[in-house]
């Protein structure tokens, strides 16, 4: 089994502060096709000659993803499309803005949320919504995919990208050191009562002393929250109690709100009081919430089916991790775990658009959705679906309630003004001076100097842009 440590999100942290602006003109529409007969499988639509099709979707990479590379061309050969070839073409988030921007990039682009919206705005990525309502076939498998996924991908109504990976934030946990301080876990506590506070309290008890040192030569926090990053453990305290990283529009940042505060204090005394590892340090130092729950360094961490795809690779095989999980806890605003994703789009100046649309109509199949299930074991991803899970929940790789996880999840923070993963870079540098204590200015004062330099950026790259 593969042990290559490659997380889906080490695409963007090479992304550019702010995308590309130039605007470039939506393509033409494709003919609708016919609707086969009921019962009858999904079939292309037929081709007067081969086309080929280049896409940075990184598990068409036969190098990081054999399996899922060999399975989706072994799919669209079965699947009728034997005329239509996808070429994996490797790009990274800063050249693929370049690209798009002198008109020259793959046909089929690997997108977040954080990036889809972006180019959306500036018109650099074909609008779906338009040729779905027009195909009944592909509206009906549109609908079937899990609300928060698509949200991610819409912007002014249009749709423009199908989830290839979907997942939902929850509480994973090691029920050893549960079990050796006499903790109840999450799922003994029940999900209605398992709130913020219950939360700071777990984490206090769970906490290793000085001179308790089980799991190494250095005592061991309680809670390591990943990189604290937007969906990683701080994204779903801010939803729980009602904050937001932008406005609805997605023009003005919020990063100083009330609620933002409030989060950022909350963190900050989990940690100030020893209850928490410092999870900025911890990443710096290449612990990220995966590999800290397979090394059992930390008793509990907010993260998705990613993150425990992980550690059943690397750990279960030994025996050497327990990995439950349970939902986010739950604030003032309620209990919404922030659903992240990943998918793909079509390059607006694609020179083969029509096959570009029968390759994207495939992709919302269910199907097609069940290759993501079927390599889970090599690249962790639930599918968009949740009728295409069968797979993953079959061999009992994840837990028979994870689909109820997205009931309340909440799509990815975006806004079309920016790639705000850029943002994210200098976020990390003010919270770790939070975390660390080296920064001992008032919090509120802290962060309106944070959002001040964000909406600064914000503004700058959405100049021109008319939203």
């Amino acid at each position: 089994m593969s042990t290559v440590k490659f997380s889906r999100r080490d695409f963007l942290k090479v992304a550019g502060l702010a995308t590309g602006s130039v605007v470039l003109a939506a393509c033409a529409q494709a003919t609708p096709t016919k609707a086969p007969a009921a019962g009858e499988p999904t079939k292309a639509p037929a081709a007067k000659s081969p086309v080929k099709l280049t896409s940075n979707t990184q598990y068409w990479s036969p190098q990081a993803w054999p399996k899922s590379a060999a399975l989706y061309r072994q799919l669209l050969k079965e699947s009728g499309f034997e005329w239509l070839t996808i070429d994996y073409d490797t790009t990274d988030a800063t050249t693929l803005e370049t690209r798009m921007a002198a008109g020259d990039a793959p046909d089929i682009l690997f997108v977040y949320p954080e990036l889809a919206i972006p180019w959306a705005a500036r018109k650099q990525l074909v609008p779906l919504t338009d040729k779905i309502n027009a195909d009944a076939e592909w509206k009906k498998d549109v609908e079937a995919c899990i609300p928060s996924m698509n949200e991610g991908y819409t912007w002014k109504g249009q749709l423009y990208g199908v989830t290839i990976a979907g997942e939902a934030e929850c509480y994973s946990y090691n029920p050893k050191q549960f079990e050796k301080k006499g903790v109840k876990k999450p799922s003994e506590i029940g999900k209605d009562a398992f709130n913020l506070a219950k939360f700071a309290e777990i984490t206090q008890a769970l906490t290793d002393g000085a001179n308790d040192k089980p799991l190494g030569e250095k005592p061991s926090k309680g809670w390591i929250g990943g990189d604290l990053g937007y969906n990683s453990g701080f994204g779903d305290l801010l939803y729980a109690i009602g904050g937001k990283y932008f406005s609805e529009d997605g023009k003005k940042s919020l990063l100083n709100s009330k609620e933002f505060v409030e989060t950022a204090a909350f963190v900050q005394k989990l940690v100030k009081d020893g209850w928490a590892a410092n999870a900025i340090e911890l990443t710096a130092q290449g612990e990220w919430h995966c590999l800290a729950l397979a090394n059992q360094r930390g008793a509990s961490v907010i993260a998705g089916d990613w993150c425990w795809g992980w550690v059943h690779k690397t750990q279960l095989e030994r025996k050497e991790f327990e990995p439950e999980m349970f939902f986010v806890p739950s604030g003032s605003a309620g209990r919404h775990p922030l659903a992240h994703s990943a998918g793909e789009s079509i390059y607006a100046k694609t020179k083969n658009l029509d096959a570009a649309l029968a390759y994207m109509k495939f992709a919302f199949t269910k199907k097609y959705q069940e290759a993501t299930a079927t390599t889970y074991e090599e690249a962790p991803r639930y599918p968009a679906r949740h009728d295409a899970a069968g797979p993953i929940l079959q061999k009992k790789l994840l837990p028979d309630f994870f689909p109820d996880l997205f009931k309340d999840s909440w799509a990815s923070p975006v806004t079309p003004m920016i790639n705000f993963m850029g943002i994210l870079g200098y976020w990390g540098d003010t919270m770790k001076g939070v975390l660390a204590g080296t920064d001992t200015r008032p919090l509120q004062t802290i962060f309106d100097e944070l959002n001040t330099r964000t909406q600064k950026d914000m503004d700058s790259a959405g100049a021109g842009l008319n939203i």
